[in-house]
């Protein structure tokens, strides 16, 4: 394979100079004083790198021609180079409600409203024309008629593409790409030269993509498609994703026909902890909630704070911590009762119950450890996974 790569890689450098020739072509139009195709005497000046590179419109051509492509990206040519020239600059406005065509109840002096919009090729200032018919639904929800997710409620300012939430979401599974890395990429892509200068808008569009996340699993689980009808009562409301290789009661396999032969229709469960997935105190909203509390692998954080105030400390904890520590260097579990490992700390791991033959985590059957692993963290992680 290594072999293989050397010599397809030794066949492009044979053929640079075309490449490069190639790429320097790229750059420049053809013929730079071709008219556009309204009027031989209009000589054609924008060129669109998302529908046709190597065609020169006049600007009012290129604004009818994006009447729905308001984010493609559209340059000039300028005293012998390419230069960025945005569809909002050029005259567009982006109107909603009517296919496009302006809304018959807009004032005729109205420009539309700036919103600053998220594009996987970068951000894009487009003004939209908002529908004012009577009936006409709200800004947000006219925005997302349009497949733009608003970045709030209320008289928003921002939005973002559902193709660039749903582009980060899947950068996010392949390449575990975080929100900051993807913002700036969006800059740079926006003006590769002065990247630092255009405004990346990082919190808002982690707002959006939490609850994007939130919504997306929603939907993956059917809930809102009444999936809750087709479920046992274990399983209604529930948002994750169960092992389908072990036996689901009413789900995979009917509980009259439990097979009589030991262990055939029986459910393997293995409980571990984490002890490296902790939260150290910080800075954070003392507001901060849960967007669904109970309803995926968690524990309901109320009721699991209610529990442990009732359990307390525990007496065999209590004796281990008075023992005396191990002296051999390669024993590494006392370490998780040393007081020393959790300091400055809010959560010190996670312990989960996963299917011991398939390593699905079992819905509603993780916590969050507090100094240490304890029999009644094991306890309520393991009512929760016998619950489901």
């Amino acid at each position: 394979k290594l072999q293989k790569a050397t010599n397809m890689l030794a066949q492009f450098q044979e053929k640079t100079d075309l490449f490069i020739q190639a790429l320097l072509q790229m750059e420049a139009p053809a013929n730079p004083d071709a008219p556009c195709g309204c009027a031989p005497q209009v000589v054609g000046s924008i060129r669109c790198l998302e529908c046709d590179p190597d065609r020169l419109r006049c600007p009012e051509c290129a604004v009818k021609a994006h009447q729905l492509l308001p984010f493609h990206v559209t340059e000039k040519w300028q005293n012998g180079h390419f230069v960025k020239a945005p569809l909002g600059d050029l005259g567009l406005t982006y109107h909603l409600g009517h296919g496009g065509t302006r809304c018959p109840s807009l004032n005729a002096d109205a420009n539309g409203q700036l919103i600053k919009v998220a594009h996987i090729n970068g951000f894009h200032a487009v003004r939209i024309g908002f529908c004012k018919c009577r009936h006409a639904p709200g800004h947000a929800a006219q925005l997302l008629g349009a497949r733009l997710f608003p970045g709030t409620i209320s008289k928003p300012r921002s939005a973002y593409t559902v193709a660039s939430l749903t582009h980060f979401h899947t950068l996010t599974w392949e390449s575990h790409m975080v929100i900051y890395d993807y913002a700036k990429a969006l800059c740079r892509f926006t003006d590769g030269v002065a990247p630092h200068d255009v405004q990346a808008r990082y919190d808002g569009f982690r707002v959006v993509f939490w609850f994007w996340r939130h919504l997306q699993l929603k939907l993956r689980s059917g809930q809102p498609l009444g999936i809750d009808k087709k479920l046992p009562a274990p399983y209604k409301g529930s948002i994750a994703t169960i092992c389908p290789g072990c036996p689901q009661p009413g789900i995979n396999f009917d509980p009259k026909n439990l097979d009589p032969k030991p262990y055939q229709d029986a459910l393997f469960l293995c409980m571990d902890a984490n002890f490296r997935a902790q939260q150290k105190a910080k800075s954070s909203d003392p507001k901060d909630f849960h967007l669904h509390p109970g309803a995926a692998y968690f524990r309901e954080d109320k009721a699991f704070h209610e529990y442990l105030a009732k359990v307390g400390d525990e007496h065999e904890v209590k004796l281990f911590l008075r023992a005396i520590p191990s002296t051999c260097s390669g024993f590494k579990a006392g370490n998780v009762l040393r007081a020393g490992r959790y300091k400055n700390t809010v959560v010190s791991g996670l312990l989960s119950v996963v299917c011991a033959r398939h390593s699905f985590f079992r819905p509603n059957a993780s916590v969050d450890l507090q100094k240490g692993e304890r029999y009644s963290h094991g306890d309520y992680a393991l009512a929760g996974a016998l619950s489901g």
